[in-house]
């Protein structure tokens, strides 16, 4: 594989299906361990703040992240936008 740098943004908001937060993580995992050399996709768990989230199983996952620490001074990241219009709150927000 080409020496390309993709960052992978896993979006942590409470009550969060827990599958969809660790099953995409697992499949890059899984392409790292199969492969012989590296994959250049780094997986990171971001939310509005670096506090534990509770997933609708009643997991707390710990972000690596926040939101604002990936995105560039002055801005909201599209989705954030997205999703705090379809969901009537502001995940992006601190709380």
């Amino acid at each position: 594989m080409a020496n390309i740098k993709r960052l992978i943004v896993m979006v942590l908001f409470e009550h969060v299906y827990l599958l969809d937060v660790t099953g995409p993580a697992e499949v890059f995992s899984l392409l790292q361990r199969e492969m012989d050399e590296p994959t250049g996709y780094e997986v990171v768990l971001a939310a509005a703040t670096l506090a534990p989230v509770m997933t609708s199983a009643g997991v707390r996952v710990l972000p690596d992240t926040t939101f604002a620490d990936l995105a560039p001074v002055g801005s909201t990241p599209s989705w954030c936008r997205a999703r705090s219009r379809s969901m009537r709150s502001d995940a992006c927000a601190p709380s």
